[in-house]
């Protein structure tokens, strides 16, 4: 079993290397392009192995090692799994119903769940450790599921959700993944497995510039007309300028 999670984790290693290094490309190509769609993909897939892989390491790790220091930072790289694959497939998800009109299928609706458990969970595992950090970022998650249950149970009110979406759900899974980098990589750099600055520096930075660029692509989507419904070459042609 060791020499399998070990295999794991430098199949985690490689995978988190290349989420990383492909990571700006989408969010500054132009949207709908070439460049954007592959290294989407490329990140998409390197996200997926980094989900997969992280469940099961630090899963196999909470089961074994009882310690509550191991097993809070254990908790929450089991969480933000969770929370990055979730906010992944939602990302992906939303680009196949871009015209929905209904509610969304059973596995999105159970995806939203499990994020909303999650983060339930950790949000309890922080308050018995007496980690005010596992706690606020378990409620952030339960408050995000709840988010997404919500987009995925009712009709869509704005003509270019799906892109709204998109941009924030993607843009989510790279905080999310700089955070647990930034986490794990702590005491490399010089920094403590609880700092604030590991825990809350991409957040800082990240949440406001997905504020101020989903609001500046509805600045410019409103000023098309109601009645007409976008092409996906003005689409793109929109997004890139």
């Amino acid at each position: 079993m060791e020499t399998l999670v070990n295999g794991l984790r430098g199949l985690h290693v490689v995978a988190g290397c290349v989420a990383l290094l492909v990571m700006a490309v989408p969010l500054l190509a132009a949207k709908g392009g070439r460049a954007h769609r592959r290294a989407g993909w490329v990140f998409v897939l390197a996200m997926a192995v980094i989900c997969s892989t992280g469940l099961f390491t630090s899963g196999h790790r909470i089961l074994t090692d009882p310690r509550p220091g191991v097993v809070a930072g254990s908790m929450f790289l089991f969480y933000v799994s969770i929370l990055a694959g979730a906010s992944a497939f939602k990302g992906m998800r939303v680009l196949r119903q871009k015209h929905r009109t209904g509610r969304g299928g059973a596995l999105d609706l159970l995806v939203a769940a499990i994020l909303c458990a999650a983060g339930g969970a950790t949000a309890f595992v922080g308050l018995r450790a007496g980690q005010p950090l596992l706690i606020a970022f378990g409620l952030l998650g339960a408050v995000g599921g709840g988010q997404q249950l919500r987009y995925w149970l009712f009709p869509p009110r704005e003509r270019m959700h799906w892109w709204y979406e998109h941009m924030g759900d993607m843009g989510g899974t790279c905080i999310a993944a700089l955070t647990a980098f930034a986490v794990a990589n702590a005491r490399n750099l010089g920094l403590g497995p609880f700092s604030l600055w590991a825990w809350l520096l991409p957040t800082a930075i990240g949440a406001p510039l997905l504020v101020y660029w989903g609001n500046a692509y509805r600045r410019r989507f409103e000023t098309r007309p109601e009645s007409r419904r976008p092409t996906l070459a003005e689409e793109r042609t929109a997004l890139s300028a």
